[in-house]
C-alpha cells in the first residue's frame, strides 16, 4: 500500500522528528526530535530563569548564545519534515509504488 506523507509530516509539525521513527527510521527521528527540544529547552531556561537575575552587560552574552541554539532547534525542526517526506517517498520507491 502507498504511503502518504500528510500524516507524516503533522506528526512532526507536532513534535520535532516524529514522522520519522513512525517511518521506521528511529535514528533519524531521535536525532531530530533531541536536537530540537535539546535547543529550545536550552533557550528557555537561559532565556526565562537566568537572564533576568544578571546585569544588563551580562544579559547581551546570555542572548548571543541562546541566539545559536534557537536557530539550530528551528532548522532541525525543517529538517525532521523534510525527512519524513523523504522517508515516505523512498518507502514508496522500494515497493515498487508509483509517487
Amino acid at each position: 500500500m502507498r504511503r502518504n506523507a500528510a500524516p507524516y509530516v503533522i506528526a512532526s509539525l507536532f513534535l520535532p522528528g516524529l514522522g520519522s521513527p513512525l517511518l521506521g527510521r528511529v535514528r533519524n527521528g531521535l536525532v531530530l526530535m533531541g536536537t530540537t527540544i535539546g535547543c529550545w529547552v536550552a533557550w528557555m531556561i537561559v532565556f526565562v530563569t537566568l537572564i533576568p537575575s544578571f546585569p544588563a552587560p551580562t544579559r547581551r552574552g546570555f542572548l548571543v548564545v541562546m541566539a545559536i541554539f534557537w536557530p539550530i532547534g528551528m532548522v532541525a525542526w525543517v529538517l525532521g519534515i523534510v525527512d519524513a517526506v523523504r522517508g515516505t517517498q523512498a518507502w514508496n520507491r522500494e515497493h515498487g509504488l508509483p509517487e
